[in-house]
């Protein structure tokens, strides 16, 4: 007899499938417009082709997260976002297809949370993972004249981990608070302050936000106590997320910043 999912790995598995069958209808167009017939193949073709055969994988491993346990789907997605990362370096290395670049660093960035949350709610995580945690506990110590600290704010802690975007560039961090103007990520991928990017995290509800984001002040790491990161602020965030996150701000006792 098999054992009933706990109900944090069900939240994880439907938002991780829900992701997944959104990626991969970006993806299938992609595919069916790269997919040339080999009659019409020119050398400058060859690689689109092959560009058409490694996304068309990873659509397969996208409809494969629709059988199985939370288990199946997690290495499903697993196997997805490898090839994705794989073929987003490709890509870049090679200076072509900016569009393709973009899209792919999008859906990485989609992806990426609901895929660490399952894999957190199965029990799965590393040193790597563990570090940014620990790290994300830590009380912030930025200047006062930074501009997100100069307006009373509270934020709620947040440990969940977070995709981002920037051009055709993916990251991944960890989040250590988050209120309804924004958040804090801890990352060594810091972005310039002013840059624009797209955000995803899941919050613990099950429900995922994705929205566009600016980098309004960054943080090195100067010292064991501090933690590497930025500070970004929401931009143009959906109403039904903007709720959702003043909910989850709304259950706890918040972080009070001066």
């Amino acid at each position: 007899m098999s054992v009933p999912e706990r109900p944090s790995t069900v939240r994880s598995l439907v938002t991780a499938r829900n992701a997944g069958r959104e990626i991969r209808g970006v993806l299938g167009p992609l595919v069916s417009a790269l997919d040339l017939p080999a009659s019409a193949l020119g050398a400058g073709d060859a690689e689109q082709a092959r560009v058409a055969e490694r996304l068309a994988r990873v659509v397969g491993e996208l409809y494969a997260l629709e059988i199985g346990d939370a288990q199946d789907v997690h290495r499903a997605l697993e196997r997805s976002l490898t090839g994705l990362g794989a073929l987003l370096d490709a890509t870049r290395a090679k200076g072509q297809e900016p569009g393709l670049a973009a899209t792919l660093a999008r859906s990485l960035a989609r992806l990426h949370p609901p895929v660490a949350a399952l894999g957190r709610a199965l029990g799965h995580e590393d040193d790597e993972e563990v570090v940014p945690l620990l790290l994300s506990r830590k009380r912030r110590t930025e200047p006062e004249a930074l501009p997100l600290e100069r307006r009373v704010e509270y934020r709620k802690n947040l440990e969940v981990d977070i995709g981002f975007a920037s051009e055709s560039n993916f990251y991944s961090g960890f989040s250590g608070d988050v209120s309804d103007g924004g958040l804090f990520v801890a990352t060594w991928s810091v972005l310039p302050v002013g840059s624009e990017l797209l955000l995803s995290f899941v919050l613990p509800s099950g429900r995922q936000i994705t929205t566009k984001g600016r980098v309004q002040w960054t943080r090195e790491c100067r010292d064991e106590g501090s933690t590497p990161g930025m500070g970004i602020s929401f931009e143009g965030v959906d109403q039904g997320d903007l709720d959702a996150v003043r909910q989850f701000v709304s259950q706890r006792e918040p972080i009070f910043h001066p």
